[in-house]
């Protein structure tokens, strides 16, 4: 947190905004109705979201969210998604970038706009997560070898980065959570947050769902456990394996 408040302090510097209060911890905004230009949420929606690590917020001017986890960080390759006036963008850039890099800085709009990106992608992730974890099961239920099926999906239309770097089956792939006690990666707890805020986000702005509500319920029972909430969210595969048993 100390980097990230040096970095706020540096860029406040740099946009020339009026005072630092905003650095002494993530500030949130008091109003944030952009998400698109066809979509608002509400301010509580929004409030949730903003006082943590993964949003930096300064003075009204801009709001980005960010992914990529504790690889990413350490990396320098995060990935932004930004809302900011046009006009500050190439002031905004070149301090995102020494987090991230430019092929993943993506300005998307308004302040606040990069909430929209966030919660669509956590939502998609953490969907793509439950049926990948429903796959493995499948196909190593039909007699397939795991790291062979996962090969598989990698060149085929099912294709997915949680498969490629996560896949949530032990030994597949060596760096991988599931292959490291579950530890590290992104937290279940934190997953079951994002999809319940992705789930009112689309209530907000009228999206149906067809599948959002069995997603989050899943995801609510699984955090249910303590022995899960703690762990990285592939530990869906535990918990799945599990209710076979009961």
């Amino acid at each position: 947190m100390s980097n990230l408040r040096s970095l706020l302090l540096k860029l406040e510097h740099w946009l020339r905004l009026p005072s630092s209060r905003s650095c002494s911890s993530i500030a949130v905004p008091s109003t944030l109705s952009h998400l698109s230009r066809s979509a608002k949420l509400s301010a509580n929606l929004a409030l949730e979201i903003s006082p943590t690590p993964r949003s930096l917020y300064i003075h009204n001017k801009f709001l980005a969210k960010f992914k990529g986890g504790v690889v990413g960080a350490s990396a320098g390759t995060l990935a932004f998604m930004f809302g900011a006036p046009d006009h500050l963008v190439p002031k905004i850039l070149p301090v995102l970038a020494l987090m991230g890099t430019k092929e993943r800085l993506f300005h998307t709009g308004a302040p606040g706009s990069g909430l929209g990106a966030k919660l669509a992608n956590n939502y998609l992730a953490g969907t793509i997560t439950v049926g990948l974890c429903e796959a493995m099961n499948m196909g190593i239920k039909m007699g397939l070898d795991p790291k062979k099926l996962a090969d598989i999906f990698s060149v085929s239309t099912s294709k997915n980065w949680i498969s490629d770097f996560s896949n949530p089956v032990p030994g597949v792939i060596p760096t991988a959570a599931a292959s490291n006690g579950y530890k590290g990666g992104f937290r279940l707890a934190l997953a079951k947050k994002d999809i319940g805020l992705a789930v009112e986000a689309a209530k907000m702005v009228h999206c149906k769902m067809v599948i959002g509500p069995s997603i989050l319920s899943i995801y609510e029972d699984v955090a249910s456990h303590p022995e899960y909430r703690d762990m990285d969210i592939t530990i869906i595969w535990q918990w799945l394996l599990a209710q076979e048993k009961n």
